[in-house]
């Protein structure tokens, strides 16, 4: 670069492609503050290509939806619905890449326009899809908590089944099965939902590319899954129907399980796994439970790290000495 050229001339040569490619591969917050550099850039935030509606952008931190009803009536949340709509109707991108909705306090209205925007991404055939709806108040819940969906998928959400890489969903209503042909997906994330008996079981066998499974504090299910993608397993807190997680998955490397003491069945085949932790801490009674545990964590013994909870420890405690050296 020679000394009469400027940062400023370089990016005032570049192409406008270009330049949507740069701001794409910005946080959305930064991708918004650029269109106050100059004339030129008033409008190419308008094309990025990985797009956030975040709520919490819009309060400040200390401060819930709730309040600035009780303060200002629907005006106090006017900025973000406001800001969405307009951003959306204005878009003059093409397809996206990523779309972020996070709510995470829910006014009654808004219940009405979020669905249109998750429409709206399904129609722009994103990759990676996030509607996070969890709610604070859930967190403060004594477990099992099982909250009302606060939103349904539209329709439109399973007929593109075959356009997702990933999905990160909670606090709303969706279903996996009978659905088919999740063709590239490879990560997902649910949490705060209700499962039917056959989701995750439909979910894996129709993701031949997944990856990484993450569930929390959802119930109405039980987990068996086969799968020779699948690599990361997390289950935390969930309320399963029989306490039971069965896996077939050779090439699992990671899993974790917090919740009640339950069933943990890998069928004797998990080659490559390398980190397991467990955490028990739902349980309350730690009696009648070593020999189930012994033949448990058996199937671990080649892990190269194993953590556990105090539970597990209060078990081998009240365990029959015999039975206590298996353990050590």
């Amino acid at each position: 670069m020679s000394r009469e050229t400027s940062p400023r001339s370089v990016f005032d040569s570049l192409p406008d492609e270009l330049l949507v490619s740069i701001i794409s591969l910005l946080p959305f917050k930064d991708a918004v503050r650029t269109s106050i550099l100059a004339k030129r850039w008033i409008s190419i935030w308008r094309h990025t290509k990985n797009i956030e509606l975040n709520q919490n952008f819009f309060i400040k931190e200390g401060v819930s939806v709730y309040d600035l009803l009780l303060r200002q009536g629907p005006r106090g949340i006017a900025p973000f619905p406001d800001f969405a709509a307009n951003f959306l109707n204005k878009y003059k991108g093409g397809d996206i890449t990523s779309f972020n909705l996070v709510l995470a306090d829910i006014a009654v209205f808004l219940g009405v326009i979020m669905k249109a925007y998750v429409q709206f991404a399904i129609s722009r055939q994103t990759k990676h899809l996030t509607v996070n709806l969890t709610q604070p108040i859930w967190m403060l819940q004594r477990l099992p908590f099982r909250p009302m969906p606060i939103m349904c998928m539209p329709d439109r959400f399973y007929r593109h089944c075959d356009q997702y890489e990933s999905l990160t969903l909670s606090g709303i209503k969706v279903i996996f099965y009978p659905y088919t042909n999740f063709a590239v997906l490879r990560s997902v994330s649910l949490a705060w939902i209700r499962l039917g008996d056959d989701d995750i079981t439909q979910l894996v066998a129709e993701s031949p590319c997944l990856q990484d499974l993450r569930l929390a504090n959802c119930w109405g299910f039980d987990i068996e899954i086969q799968s020779d993608s699948l690599k990361t397993l997390v289950v935390d807190k969930c309320t399963l129907d029989q306490v039971a997680v069965s896996v077939l998955a050779p090439n699992l490397k990671l899993f974790v399980y917090s919740g009640l003491f339950g069933d943990l069945n890998f069928n004797c085949n998990v080659p490559n796994l390398e980190e397991v932790y467990i955490d028990y801490d739902m349980e309350e009674d730690f009696e009648h439970y070593w020999t189930i545990m012994y033949n448990q964590y058996w199937q671990f013994r080649n892990v190269r790290v194993l953590q556990v909870c105090s539970f597990v420890l209060q078990v081998i405690s009240q365990a029959q000495c015999e039975t206590r050296y298996l353990f050590l």
